[in-house]
């Protein structure tokens, strides 16, 4: 048996992110997906463009999504980046991760 851990996939339904937009976390082998999400995992986006991304919680419980930099399928180099998301459950054991305000 392996002792290696599985990134977390996180997945955008869009080319890029936005406040509104929903980001699914998808971490094989875990009972807590969101806590698993604080690994750096792979985010991949609509568009097939793919980065490192990272799920980082507070002490008070508060989340985060930083989001490293990429370029998008038509060639539009999108920088690092931090937001706020707000998590919560899919019933399917993966985590939604809702886009809240871009943060400095």
């Amino acid at each position: 048996m392996s002792d290696a851990i599985e990134r977390p996939v996180l997945r955008a339904a869009n080319s890029h992110l936005y406040p509104g937009a929903l980001v699914r976390v998808h971490a094989p082998g875990t009972t807590d997906p969101h806590r698993a999400g604080t690994a750096p995992g792979d985010l991949l986006f609509a568009d097939g463009s793919r980065t490192t991304a990272q799920v980082l919680v507070d002490p008070d419980e508060h989340s985060t999504l930083w989001v490293g930099e990429y370029t998008t399928e038509r060639g539009t180099t999108i920088s690092e980046r931090v937001w706020s998301v707000h998590p919560s459950p899919d019933g399917s054991g993966d985590v939604l991760l809702r886009i809240g305000a871009r943060l400095p």
